[in-house]
């Protein structure tokens, strides 16, 4: 929930100045659940900026779960 306030405050705050993009990652439930070619294809139809894509994926770059 802060993180909720956080984000809200945040999007407050630059709304007038610039975009403002959010990304979310619940280490929890993330994995196996949406397949990364499907998020990258969700990140670039919704004109998230390469740079950004870019980072995300470099998070995600070899990253091994274990159940």
């Amino acid at each position: 929930m802060e993180a909720i306030l956080l984000i809200r405050h945040l999007m407050e705050r630059y709304s007038e100045q610039k975009d403002l993009y959010i990304v979310f990652v619940d280490l929890k439930t993330t994995y196996d659940k949406v397949p990364r070619n499907v998020m990258w294809w969700g990140l670039e139809k919704n004109k998230v900026p390469t740079k950004y894509i870019t980072l995300i994926k470099d998070i995600y770059k070899d990253v091994m779960t274990f159940v």
